[in-house]
């Protein structure tokens, strides 16, 4: 995660963890897009990973942890916005 990304995600988490502690109601919304945005944050990390990895020689795992977290991703992606 690089530095603006992680300034982002942590920076809505202390909003909505504020707002919570002050009881006000946060939208249904707003969490999800927040776990949305985490989930994407999280498979841009792992697919990275999984890049570096099949580059090594004789390996193709990388390709196909990229696209088994592709597809968790458009799943989620349409739960959310469905």
């Amino acid at each position: 995660m690089d530095a603006e990304s992680a300034k982002f995600i942590s920076g809505a988490k202390a909003l909505l963890k504020q707002l919570q502690m002050q009881q006000m109601e946060v939208p249904d919304e707003l969490l999800r897009v927040q776990e949305l945005v985490e989930c994407v944050d999280n498979n841009a990390q792992k697919i990275a990973a999984a890049l570096v990895t099949s580059r090594r020689p004789k390996t193709n795992v990388g390709s196909e942890t990229t696209a088994e977290l592709l597809r968790e991703q458009r799943a989620y992606i349409s739960q959310v916005g469905g």
